[in-house]
């Protein structure tokens, strides 16, 4: 594990279990996002049921992504992340090229997009009397967002689904030439939240937030493709 290998590292016992703990704590929330992933793709593939049903039909999807991604992790070694990353990464790069393409001609353009997110979420809530929020956030959000830049940056190498990457690859030069690319993957961090105001735009209604981006994959695309666009959620938690 992780705190196995900093303990031989750096023979300390006491930051062997601060990482373990960090681990546990950090991966947690992030085990539970990948679970939520999959059963959003399921649960707009029609498995599973609404609100108004028992909740073993309402959470099969969950039960179903908790079952699939158990048997890859206790089956998987540790190449297998890494490899299967490859193919994550290509479909997932495949389906925001033409997303970020294909959605936008539908709808009009960014222009368009971009100024119905503005208008709904300039719109006066009910509850509050005050407007849903902002397209572009203000001065107050810039500290929340540069504090998490810098932890995710400082967290990259503790994840443990990174660190066996890292452990597992051929040499040192791997490690640089990967990390000099990363910003690549960064940026389409960024096309995948253009999704939202897509989203938004197009006039995608769920009663569950979660299900936005697997719906607007179901309306825009094809059938087929959206079956690629599904599995590339699938084995990004996957991985």
């Amino acid at each position: 594990t992780t705190s196995d290998f900093v303990r031989g590292r750096f023979g300390s016992k006491g930051l062997s279990l601060a990482v373990a703990v960090t681990g546990i704590l950090a991966t947690m929330p992030y085990i539970a996002l990948q679970l939520v992933g999959i059963q959003a793709v399921l649960d707009v593939m029609g498995v599973g049921g609404g609100a108004s049903s028992n909740w073993f039909v309402k959470d099969l999807p969950l039960l179903i992504a908790f079952g699939v991604l158990a048997a890859y992790t206790y089956s998987s070694g540790l190449r297998a992340p890494a490899l299967i990353a490859f193919v994550k990464d290509t479909l997932i790069y495949i389906v925001i090229a033409v997303a970020i393409i294909y959605i936008p001609i539908k709808l009009g353009g960014f222009d368009d997009i971009f100024a119905k997110a503005n208008e709904a979420y300039t719109q006066v809530s009910p509850a509050t009397g005050k407007p849903r929020g902002s397209l572009a956030p203000g001065d107050t959000a810039q500290w929340a967002y540069g504090t998490l830049a810098l932890g995710s940056a400082l967290a990259l190498f503790m994840y443990p689904h990174s660190v066996t990457a890292v452990l597992s690859s051929r040499s040192r030069d791997v490690i640089r030439r990967n990390t000099t690319v990363l910003p690549l993957y960064t940026l389409m961090l960024g096309l995948l939240a253009a999704l939202g105001f897509m989203a938004v735009a197009a006039g995608v209604k769920v009663d569950n937030g979660q299900l936005a981006i697997p719906q607007l994959f179901e309306n825009m695309f094809p059938s087929w493709f959206a079956g690629v666009a599904f599995a590339a959620i699938g084995i990004g938690a996957l991985v």
